[in-house]
C-alpha cells in the first residue's frame, strides 16, 4: 500500500489519544485511596467474621457422620449458644463433633443388627448383637451397656427379653397396607396369637431365659437348650433387646457424656417422645401431651415446667411422624398396634394411648421402666400413678381427660374442637 494510505482500525473506535496524568492533587488521591482500601479491608473483615462466627442462641446440631451407621436420626439435638463471636464457633465445632461421635458409638452399643470391630474401642463390639449370637457365654460388655442392663434387672421388667416378639412386630409394622395384615396380626390370626403366646411364656419364664450379671463388666446371657432350639428354628434368635426401651438410655448415655465434656446446654428429643436435658441452664420448658382421635395425633394439652430441667418420656401408641412406622401401623379405620407388649400374652397392650413421665433428676431409661406396667395394662391404675416415687410427675390422657399428678404444674392449650374437648384433672394425695 502507498504511504498516503490511512490506518484501518475498527469502525466505531476511535483513535488512541496520548494523555499525560497531572500531578495536581496527588496528596488528596493518596488520601482517597488509603482511605478506600481502609473501607475495603474493613468489610472484608466483617464479612470474614461474620462468616466465622456464630451469633448466641438456640442452634439444631445436625448429625453428619457420613455412611457410618449412627442413631443421629432418631434425635433432634438443640443447643443454646451464649457466647459470642469466634468463642461460639469453636464451641459449636466441637458440640457437633462430640454429638457426632457419641451417636455411632450409642447406635453400635444398644443395636441388635451388627457387630462392629473397632481397635481403638474394643468393648463396643460386645454389642447386644453379639451377646444375642453369644448365648452362655461370660462376656466383657462396655461398663455403659453393663449399667442400663443392671438398671433394667433392678427394676424386674422383662421388656428386654422380648426380642423374638418385637421382631414379629416389625413385620407387621412393615404392611404397607390392611391387606398384609391378617396373617401376621395376632389379633386377626389364631395361629399368629399361638405363636406370640409360646414366645411369651418362653421370654417370661428365668427358667428359660435371663442375664446374669457379673463383676468386672461381665455378664452372661442364660439361654435354656429347649428355648435356644425354639428360636432358632423358627428364626427368632434376637433374645435381647431394648425394644421401646432403647431411645431412653441412648439419650441418657450421650446426654451424661456431652455434660461430662462440659457441653451441657442443651436438649436431646428423640422420635419416639424422648426428652433429655444435658444439665445447663435451658430457659423454660414447654410440653406437648399428645392424644389420638381416630385419625391422626393431636396436641391435647400443653405442660410448662418454669425454669426446672426437666427429662421426660413422653409414650404413645400412636405416630406423629415418619420413623413411627418402626414402631406402630395404623389400619384404615383408626386401629392402632404398637410395641408395647405384654409378657403375659405377647399381644401389644396399652392401658391409655398417651402416658408421660418426668422427673428433674431422674433419667430417661428409669422414668421408661417406672412407667412400663402403668401403661403395658388392660387399664390405668389411678393409685400406682400417685404412688410413683417422689421426684417423678406424670401426665396421662385417660378419655377427655388429662390426668396430672402435680396439681402446681401450669396445664394450658387444652385441645377444644367440636364435640372433642379436652378438660385436666388433679389426681395426687
Amino acid at each position: 500500500m502507498g504511504r498516503n494510505v490511512k490506518e484501518r482500525r475498527p469502525i466505531g473506535m476511535r483513535p488512541v489519544e496520548k494523555v499525560e496524568e497531572s500531578g495536581k492533587h496527588l496528596g488528596l488521591r493518596f488520601v482517597a485511596f488509603l482511605v478506600c482500601l481502609t473501607v475495603g479491608v474493613g468489610a472484608l473483615g466483617y464479612g470474614v467474621y461474620q462468616w466465622l462466627s456464630t451469633e448466641p442462641g438456640w442452634v439444631r446440631i445436625e448429625a453428619n457422620t457420613g455412611d457410618v451407621r449412627s442413631c443421629g436420626s432418631e434425635f433432634a439435638f438443640d443447643y443454646l449458644l451464649t457466647g459470642d463471636g469466634f468463642a461460639n464457633t469453636g464451641h459449636l465445632r466441637a458440640v457437633r463433633a462430640a454429638y457426632n461421635q457419641l451417636a455411632v458409638r450409642a447406635y453400635r452399643l444398644f443395636t441388635t443388627a451388627e457387630t462392629v470391630a473397632d481397635e481403638d474401642d474394643p468393648l463396643v463390639e460386645h454389642n447386644l448383637c453379639y451377646i444375642n449370637a453369644h448365648p452362655n457365654e461370660e462376656v466383657e460388655i462396655d461398663p455403659v451397656l453393663y449399667r442400663a442392663l443392671a438398671l433394667v434387672e433392678e427394676y424386674d421388667s422383662r421388656a428386654v427379653y422380648l426380642g423374638p416378639l418385637y421382631s414379629v412386630y416389625g413385620d407387621l409394622f412393615f404392611c404397607q397396607d390392611d391387606g398384609e395384615t391378617r396373617d401376621l396380626d395376632p389379633f386377626q390370626s389364631p395361629e399368629m396369637a399361638a405363636f406370640c403366646r409360646e414366645l411369651a411364656d418362653y421370654a417370661a419364664d428365668p427358667a428359660h431365659i435371663r442375664l446374669d450379671l457379673l463383676d468386672g463388666n461381665r455378664v452372661k446371657l442364660y439361654v435354656s437348650e429347649e428355648y435356644l432350639r425354639y428360636a432358632r428354628d423358627e428364626g427368632r434368635d434376637v433374645f435381647l433387646d431394648f425394644g421401646w426401651l432403647r431411645t431412653a438410655f441412648m439419650a441418657d448415655y450421650m446426654a451424661e457424656s456431652l455434660a461430662s465434656q462440659g457441653l451441657d446446654a442443651g436438649m436431646l428429643s428423640s422420635y419416639d417422645g424422648v426428652t433429655r436435658c444435658l444439665g445447663g441452664d435451658i430457659g423454660q420448658q414447654v410440653f406437648n401431651l399428645y392424644d389420638w382421635d381416630g385419625r391422626q395425633g393431636i396436641v391435647a394439652a400443653q405442660a410448662s415446667f418454669g425454669q426446672q430441667r426437666v427429662n421426660a418420656v413422653s409414650l404413645r401408641t400412636f405416630p406423629l411422624n415418619s420413623l413411627d412406622s418402626q414402631r406402630c401401623y395404623t389400619f384404615e379405620d383408626g386401629e392402632l398396634r404398637h410395641s408395647y407388649i405384654d409378657p403375659r400374652d405377647g399381644l401389644c397392650r396399652a392401658a391409655v394411648n398417651s402416658l408421660a413421665l418426668y422427673g428433674e433428676g431422674v433419667g430417661c431409661g428409669e422414668l421408661a421402666l417406672q412407667a412400663e406396667p402403668l401403661l403395658v395394662a388392660g387399664s390405668l391404675d389411678h393409685a400406682a400413678l400417685v404412688a410413683l416415687p417422689q421426684d417423678t410427675g406424670a401426665l396421662a390422657v385417660d378419655g377427655q381427660t388429662v390426668l396430672s399428678t402435680r396439681q402446681t404444674l401450669q396445664i394450658d392449650g387444652l385441645y377444644a374442637v367440636g364435640t372433642l374437648q379436652y378438660d385436666w384433672k388433679y389426681i395426687g394425695e
